[in-house]
């Protein structure tokens, strides 16, 4: 949409500035008349240089529109894809384009390794466990992801069994670490507002029936997937019980209790 936008003001630009040599001619010629025993009238001189300074301000504007979307896509999306986008369209932006390729978003721990150009990573859709993806490095990625901590990169990779929208996982070779937590299954997650959540169990408060299940909604961590779960460090300890089945109906009726009947004022 930027590019459309940025293509349609230097195509304005383009146009105004070819027709501002017409309209200098004209000036030029309508002044020149004027000066020769009043050949033209004063206004007729006028009217041609409030032409031309209409074109060269038209021009000025369309530039300066131009300049402000190349800016913005740069901020966005970062110097790489700012080329692309702005430059001459070559094969990389058309296979995106054309959607050949999809653009990842891909967010690595802060003391990983600045990827190489043209490095690849293997990715594959979280939670299918299917087959790995390679995905090619572009460039750093001017804006963070707000669901994961990190640094963030763009890749491509083909647009086969990707879908946009669609979330992928990554590990990095020798980057393993010892870590402490627990694994939740992906049938235990569920996503609301762009971040992963399950339901757990509470433990009966005094008082309360021992066969009244409460549960209360925790958001997790989705950094490292574990085959058919996420690993969880630290949100949940070893022997805490989530639900694995009806997560998206306990979802329903959180949000239905706190909708307000209208016939209870």
């Amino acid at each position: 949409e930027l590019r459309t936008r940025y293509l349609s003001a230097r195509a304005e630009a383009n146009v105004v500035r070819s027709s501002i040599a017409n309209s200098q001619q004209e000036y030029q010629r309508m002044l020149q008349l004027n000066r020769d025993n009043k050949n033209v009238s004063d206004r007729a001189v006028a009217s041609a240089e409030a032409t031309l300074k209409s074109d060269q301000a038209r021009v000025t504007a369309a530039e300066t529109a131009a300049s402000s979307l190349r800016d913005s896509i740069r901020q966005q999306w970062g110097d790489t894809l700012a080329a692309w986008v702005t430059g001459v369209s070559g094969e990389p932006l058309q296979s995106l384009l054309q959607y050949r390729e999809v653009l990842l978003l891909v967010t690595l721990p802060f003391d990983a390794a600045t990827p190489s150009k043209g490095s690849t990573l293997a990715i594959e859709p979280t939670g299918t466990g299917g087959k790995p993806i390679s995905a090619i490095y572009i460039s750093p990625a001017p804006q963070t992801d707000p669901t994961l901590q990190g640094k963030t990169y763009y890749y491509r990779a083909p647009a086969e069994n990707l879908r946009v929208g669609m979330r992928v996982t990554t590990r990095l070779a020798g980057h393993d670490k010892s870590a402490e937590g627990v694994i939740v299954p992906a049938s235990a997650v569920i996503w609301y507002a762009d971040k992963a959540w399950v339901y757990q169990k509470q433990a009966a408060k005094q008082g309360q029936k021992s066969d009244e299940d409460r549960f209360i909604r925790r958001q997790i961590n989705t950094e490292s997937e574990s085959g058919d779960g996420w690993f969880v460090a630290g949100d949940l300890k070893a022997g805490d019980e989530v639900v694995t089945n009806g997560t998206q109906l306990l979802l329903s009726e959180e949000f239905k209790d706190q909708i307000k009947n209208e016939n209870d004022d």
